[in-house]
């Protein structure tokens, strides 16, 4: 009897260790990630009317202004991007207000 509340306990522990390990934590608020994500959008359309060449140009020099403004390197920002996308709770979140943002602007 002793063994099966023991093993009973140990399970929901190891339950509730791999639950807590499992959530994401972002460097961005919600936000400040939907800011990411409509200037990532902005930039990848402006740069589809330039040459091949100017796009690797323009990119750099798009993803350093990024890493001003949202104190993260290029690879961080690709990476909270890959998370986000792996989130589909807070993807459509921040998709959402994404949308909100491009609609004000029209």
């Amino acid at each position: 009897m002793r063994i099966k509340v023991l093993l009973s306990l140990l399970l929901v522990l190891i339950f509730i260790g791999c639950h807590k390990s499992s959530q994401k934590i972002y460097k961005l608020s919600d936000e400040r990630m939907a800011h990411l994500m409509f200037d990532l959008q902005l930039a990848e359309v402006t740069l589809t009317d330039v040459s091949a060449q100017q796009q690797d140009s323009l990119r750099d020099m798009f993803y350093n202004k990024l890493e001003t403004i949202y104190h993260l390197s290029k690879d961080e920002i690709k990476g909270e991007v890959n998370k986000l996308q792996s989130d589909p709770e807070k993807l459509k979140k921040v998709t959402n207000r994404v949308k909100m943002m491009a609609d004000s602007i029209q």
